[in-house]
Order: structure tokens, then C-alpha cells, then sequence
């Protein structure tokens, strides 16, 4: 005998969205975000597993770099007795009071790299291609003392912020060689504005597309394959 619902009672079932999976985030906006960073995550650790199975290591790009070759040379060199990956504190504990010129100024080390464990380099390679932009490194040493404070992400969280945060810096050299240097500070800015504002660290999708804004303001293309371009 077919069994029936008690009177008065109703089964009410919730439909599942299509290609949803058990345990997804609820679609807040807290939960889009998150799942935004899950994605750029998994998205640079299959580029760094691809460029690891080539056996690639990020090189120095001369067309980008402001300082004397000589003096970023003989900040490599030195850097070959660290073991890496290095953190911020032992770059600097090392050769932080090492000398950089460019055509305007003198920096050393120290001054635009972080003393922080939050900060690692993977190569020394990868150190001389955050000094080849002295305005870059800058704000970078700004957003990472500034990001620390921050309790919320894991040191892991930050780090992968940070690296995302650099790409983006050294697309807007690419793109606005004449101005690149205002639209860092700008986007710097906005950065350090809802870190400590909000007390949170923005996502690398909100400033890539705060860096698009800047560039295409300024009239400067953003190709639709750019990383800028979200």
C-alpha cells in the first residue's frame, strides 16, 4: 500500500545549481571571494608546477631594470652563499646595506626589501628582479610591513598575495613605461587604504583590476589576455 505525507506537512526540497558540488560555499560575498582566492591559488601553483617541470627559474628582464647591471650583479653575487628559498631578514641581513644607483638616486637593499620572514625569495635571481625596479620593491617593502599586521591570512596567504600584487606591478611597467611610477603609487595606495582601513588584504583579482582602471584612464590598452585584464 502506497504510503502517504501527513496532512498539514509538506516536503520542500532546495534545487542543487547546476555543477554545484556538496560542502560549496554558500554564494555570499564573502563566499565568492573566497572562492575567487581558492581559484588564483590553484591557478599559480599549476603555472609554478609547469615552469618547475621546464626546470625554468624567473630571470631578470634588462629592459625593465632601472639600477646599474653592475651593482645588481654584485648583489646576485653575494646572494649565492644564502640558501633558498631566503626570507626578507636574511636578504637583508646579508647585503642590506649594499648599494643601488639609478639615474636619480642612490637606494641600498635595506631600503627596498622587507627585514620580514613574511618575505621569500626563491633564487637569487628573483631577488635582482625585484631591485631592478627600485618604485616597485618600495611598495612592496610598504604593503608587507603593512599586511603583517593583518591576523586574518596565514603567512602562506600573504606571501601568495604579495607575489601576485609584484606581477601586477611589473604589467604596469610593461604597460605604462611613461607612468608607471604614478600608477604604483596609486595602486599602493588603494592597497594600503583597505589594509588599514578594512583590515583585510585585497585580493589579486581587486588589484589587478585597479591597476586596469589606472592604465586605461591614463590611455594606456590593456590587451583582453593581459593579467590585468579580469
Amino acid at each position: 500500500m502506497a504510503t502517504r505525507e501527513p496532512p498539514g506537512l509538506e516536503l520542500v526540497t532546495t534545487p542543487i545549481p547546476a555543477g554545484a558540488q556538496p560542502g560549496d560555499m554558500a554564494d555570499t560575498k564573502d563566499g565568492r571571494e573566497e572562492q575567487a582566492h581558492h581559484a588564483e591559488r590553484r591557478q599559480r601553483e599549476r603555472e609554478l608546477a609547469e615552469a618547475l617541470a621546464r626546470g625554468e627559474e624567473p630571470e631578470p628582464e634588462p629592459d625593465l631594470e632601472a639600477v646599474d647591471g653592475n651593482d645588481l650583479a654584485g648583489v646576485e653575487s653575494e646572494l649565492d652563499e644564502l640558501s633558498f628559498p631566503a626570507t626578507g631578514e636574511e636578504v637583508v641581513e646579508r647585503v642590506g646595506d649594499r648599494e643601488l644607483a639609478t639615474a636619480n638616486r642612490t637606494y641600498t637593499v635595506a631600503d627596498l626589501v622587507s627585514d620580514s620572514g613574511l618575505v621569500r625569495f626563491d633564487s637569487p635571481a628573483a631577488i635582482r628582479a625585484r631591485l631592478a625596479r627600485p618604485e616597485v620593491a618600495a611598495a612592496l617593502r610598504r604593503i608587507t610591513e603593512a599586511v603583517g599586521t593583518v591576523e586574518a591570512l596565514s603567512d602562506r596567504d600573504i606571501d601568495e598575495r604579495l607575489e601576485a600584487y609584484e606581477r601586477t606591478f611589473r604589467e604596469i611597467v610593461a604597460l605604462a613605461p611613461e607612468d608607471y611610477e604614478d600608477a604604483v603609487q596609486v595602486v599602493t595606495e588603494w592597497i594600503l587604504d583597505v589594509v588599514r582601513g578594512d583590515e583585510r588584504v585585497p585580493s589579486s583579482r581587486a588589484v589587478r583590476r585597479r591597476a586596469a582602471v589606472y592604465c586605461r584612464a591614463n590611455g594606456y590598452e590593456v590587451p583582453d589576455d593581459n593579467w590585468l585584464s579580469v
